[in-house]
This record gives structure tokens, sequence and C-alpha cells, in this order.
């Protein structure tokens, strides 16, 4: 499961890179503020969400589901066999193929991340901005305009960075797109589909962390979406 918010880098390059406006912000009222979180210092990913939780979320036998926890990469992620399935095409041959049961979470400290932001962009960023620059798509007009302006860079400016914007742009393709009130102190949701892929994925920024989870359990988007609020929910529950 990546989280490379692509749209960033497109608009970065349809702009040209971060604009002096952007750097004239920079002031004490934008350094990085606000409460931290307790998940930043829970470093076993299986206890964010064990697998019992799961189990009973899913209405599965524990031993049905296969847990990866890694602390190194900060994810937990829970698979498990299914009935469903899907078209994977390969030339002018389609073949049917299980589609298992996925749900994934991952926890990112916005202390770290934001460290690095601030250096590579010349300003500072409160959790609240970083969180809507790297964590927010953009709209369907947005990207209109973003594909427009990578359409004249490529072809009148003979830009090679802008033709891999629109290939890295056509193949992350999103539905959904959507912010959610009542869950951590920010949150969005987003449906990311591709080829056997249709996973709903929701970014919930809480304190100095921002909780990432992610989930195809069902052919229903908005039963993905329930499965993933209430195991968002419960995650910033252990803070309590």
């Amino acid at each position: 499961m990546k989280y490379l918010n692509i749209y960033l880098v497109a608009i970065i390059i349809s702009c040209g890179g971060s604009s002096q406006e952007q750097r004239d912000t920079a002031s004490e009222e934008n350094t990085v503020t606000g409460e931290q979180s307790c998940l930043a210092e829970i470093t076993d990913p299986a206890k964010w969400y064990p697998l019992s939780a799961v189990s009973t979320l899913v209405n599965q036998p524990e031993e049905k589901i296969k847990q990866q926890a890694s602390e190194q990469y900060k994810s937990c992620q829970y698979n498990w066999k299914t009935e469903r399935t899907h078209v994977m095409k390969a030339g002018n041959v389609e073949m049917e193929v299980p589609t298992n049961n996925t749900i994934a979470i991952t926890i990112r400290n916005l202390d770290e991340d934001i460290e690095k932001a601030n250096r590579m962009h010349k300003r500072e960023f409160t959790y609240d901005e970083y969180f809507d620059s790297y964590h927010t798509l953009a709209t369907k007009e947005e990207m209109e305009e973003i594909n427009k302006s990578l359409d004249k860079k490529a072809e009148e400016d003979k830009d090679a960075n802008a033709k891999l914007a629109k290939g890295l742009l056509a193949q992350a393709k999103t539905e959904n797109f959507s912010h959610l009130d009542d869950l951590g102190d920010k949150a969005n949701q987003y449906v990311q589909t591709a080829p056997g892929l249709r996973e709903t994925r929701l970014s919930v920024l809480y304190g100095n962390v921002v909780l990432l989870v992610s989930v195809d359990i069902s052919d229903e988007d908005a039963d993905d979406l329930t499965a993933a609020t209430t195991v968002a929910e419960a995650v910033i529950g252990l803070c309590d």
C-alpha cells in the first residue's frame, strides 16, 4: 500500500515548483503546533488494531486471516481469501482470478515528515497545512487545470517531466474524493482504482500523526468506508 501523492508532484511540476508567495508566508505563526498523539508512541503496529478486532469486524475466524506487521514501515496489514473475483487482462487474454480481502493501517509521525518538507519547500508547515498539502487530493476541476498545464508544458515547452506526470496521473485513478466530519482533527476519503483493485482509502489527521486506513473487503464502496471508519475510530480510541 503506497500513499505517494502524485497529485502534489503534478502540481509542483505544472506550477514550476514552490512559489515565492508560499515562502513569504513562513512565519512564527506557521511553526509546527498542535497536540501530540499517543499513537506516535505505540511502536508495535500489531497493537493498533489487533487480529481479534479484525476477526469480529469481518466475521471471519482468526486462523483464516493473515497478519503482517512491520515496525520498519510503520504498518499492519490483514489479508484473507474470499469468494470475490475480478477479471485480469493480459493482451487479448482475460481470466477470472480471486480478489483477496484487505485491511491495511499505516501511522506516520508528522514531526519527521514536516522537517523534510520544511527543508524542501523552504517554509514551515503546521500539521493542518502539511495534511492539506500531502494528504488531500485535487478536485475534479483542479485535476482538469493540472492536466491542461501539463499538456501545455509537454507540447510547447517539450518538458519530459510533464509527460511523466501525465503518465502517473493516468495510472493512479481515483474516485469519490471527499472530506469527512467528526473523525480526528481532519479526515479525507477516496477510492483508488486500478486493474483488479477498487480500494477505499482513508486519511486522518490526529495530533502529530496521520492515520492511513485502506480497505477492500466488499464490492460496495460504502461498506468499505464504514469498515475503514470503524478501524480509524478504534485506533484513535487507544488515546482515550
